[in-house]
């Protein structure tokens, strides 16, 4: 019969990031070993800090000004942005993914 549930447990890594970038891309090291082809990410997300002028953003974030968009390679946390993003000095990214 059609999908039978499959229990699974969830890991969830916490990644300080820093600032974000300047119109690039800024790669950071995550805390996730022995990747392979069982892996399965399921949420890829964070916030980011302008601790001046008091603002918080998502990640990922489109706007007026830019967008802030995020990925995970089997090495990295890799934050684009299209505006000069480096006000925001304080970003956590959390990775949540399955091995399957």
């Amino acid at each position: 019969m059609g999908n039978q549930k499959t229990y699974r447990q969830v890991f969830r890594d916490v990644v300080d990031f820093g600032a974000l970038p300047n119109t690039g891309t800024k790669s950071v090291p995550h805390t996730i070993e022995n990747m392979n082809d069982e892996f399965t990410f399921t949420r890829i997300y964070g916030a980011a800090t302008d601790p001046v002028n008091l603002i918080g953003i998502p990640v990922p974030n489109l706007d007026a000004i830019g967008f802030v968009y995020i990925s995970v390679d089997d090495t990295n946390i890799n934050i684009t942005t299209t505006f000069d993003a480096t006000a925001y000095t304080r970003c956590l990214v959390v990775v949540e993914y399955l091995k399957n």
